[in-house]
């Protein structure tokens, strides 16, 4: 079994004081450390160079706030891994894209090999050609995504889309909460079912558990756990005691085991093996590449209130509203009758005064609250149902009420239900007119007009 990796800065720091170290996930997969402090002899080579060569054993110390092993400065001043790096090679922090693998031997045996980045594939190749690589470790990382992220935002924000933006070409496992979820529906249970015509009662995983097995089997690849509507279930009753888990370490580890139920555990078992770390003594631990991602509307956070021992285990991402020009809603153009109207327009005016109704943001409408063009049956049915369910309804024959059109000088209250009579259309006009807005016809002609006054001055 080899491990390759890329230098880190300490590794190359001329002070003794910045050590070579090892996280948790190599001590515990590649040289299956289980004690505080380990002995280790490594054989120093080059693979660009036969002539060096030299055999140093290093003493490796836990430590324990962040679950990794570091190569601390020999007792007896003895040659050790910086050393050889610094001093027989003759590396610096210009080799910071160099590489190094070691590879196993025993328990307490291992050959190291130096690896310039220009040979990684050609000189390295042979060595690795019968072995197993387990993974190849980078410093750097693509970009600096938190492992639990809340996206939240007003209906239509466009949460969803940020989320599927971080999360394209990755493996994906997502669900919806809604209130009737709870543990079993998020981790799985035991259910019926039916094997050569007779029931028996087995292990059904549910979308934790299969996220959970996913990132555990592929640990070089990212997996997300997607939770759409986080605060339309009970948080508290659907992750249970997993809530401990979402505490990581600085590797990305869960810093807290949980024990798994009997039932979990040996479902784990089976999947994973008994000694597997990721139900190691049948405890669970989340692994660093489990990344769990969650939409909430703000307009919804009454459903479910969610206490802060599980909120600050979350880091939060707010998606406003984007009123700019140059993203596909800027295009969108609401029809009624013949009149066609900007949507982007209407939003502006029409969150202004949700703003003053509500003193509050959260029941604002995004840019995406509609995909596409909108008609009148579906400006009715969705926007307008919304703006009145939600906001005006409670505010009728109050002066907050905006839920009025313009007839003639005269400023008038409807109802939801008075925009599916014979006048409900002209309502509508007045209802765009009571906001400000003006048919795109208008605008168009507007323009025309000041178009041909710049022509004639």
């Amino acid at each position: 079994m080899i491990y390759v990796t890329k230098f880190r800065v300490n590794d190359l720091h001329p002070s003794k004081g910045k050590q070579i170290e090892f996280n948790s996930r190599v001590a515990s997969e590649f040289f299956e450390f289980k004690y505080e402090t380990h002995d280790v002899v490594f054989d120093c080579k080059s693979v660009v160079n036969d002539a060096i060569s030299c055999r140093i054993k290093v003493h490796m110390t836990l430590s324990p706030a962040r679950g990794d092993y570091k190569v601390y400065q020999n007792a007896d001043n003895s040659q050790d891994l910086k050393d050889f790096f610094l001093d027989v090679l003759q590396l610096n922090k210009d080799n910071i894209n160099d590489y190094y693998a070691i590879k196993k031997k025993s328990e307490s045996e291992y050959t190291l090999y130096y690896i310039p980045a220009s040979s990684l594939f050609s000189e390295f190749y042979p060595l690795i050609s019968r072995e197993q690589v387990i993974y190849i470790q980078e410093e750097c990382k693509e970009e600096n995504i938190s492992y639990q992220q809340i996206f939240f935002g007003t209906p239509g924000s466009g949460k969803s889309h940020r989320v599927k933006e971080l999360t394209k070409g990755k493996k994906i496992h997502r669900t919806t909460f809604h209130p009737d979820n709870d543990y079993a529906s998020f981790v799985g249970c035991y259910k019926p079912t039916m094997v050569e015509e007779e029931i028996k009662y087995s292990f059904t995983p549910q979308v934790f558990t299969e996220a959970y097995i996913d990132a555990w089997q592929n640990p070089g690849e990212k997996v997300y756990l997607v939770i759409e509507e986080i605060n339309r279930g009970n948080c508290a009753q659907i992750f249970g005691d997993l809530f401990q888990l979402l505490d990581r370490n600085a590797n990305g580890y869960s810093d807290y085991r949980i024990k798994a139920d009997n039932d979990l555990r040996d479902y784990l078992y089976s999947r994973l093996g008994k000694d597997h770390n990721g139900i190691e003594n049948g405890e669970l631990c989340l692994p660093p590449n489990l990344y769990i991602f969650a939409t909430m509307n703000t307009s919804d956070q009454s459903l479910f209130p969610m206490d802060s021992a599980f909120k600050r285990r979350w880091d939060w991402e707010y998606v406003p509203v984007d009123y700019s020009e140059d993203i596909p809603s800027s295009k969108f153009i609401i029809t009624l009758g013949n009149k066609k109207y900007r949507w982007v327009d209407f939003l502006k005016k029409v969150n202004k005064r949700i703003l003053e109704v509500t003193d509050s943001e959260d029941k604002q409408m995004g840019n995406f609250f509609i995909k596409a063009d909108a008609s009148e049956v579906e400006f009715k049915s969705k926007v307008m149902f919304y703006l009145w369910n939600e906001v005006c309804r409670d505010e009728y024959h109050t002066q907050n009420n905006f839920f009025r059109y313009k007839q003639g000088s005269e400023e008038k209250e409807f109802s939801f239900n008075e925009l599916y009579q014979v006048d409900g259309l002209i309502k509508l006009y007045g209802f765009m007119e009571y906001l400000g807005m003006e048919p795109q016809s208008v605008i168009e002609e507007t323009e025309h007009e000041e178009t041909q006054e710049t022509e004639e001055v």
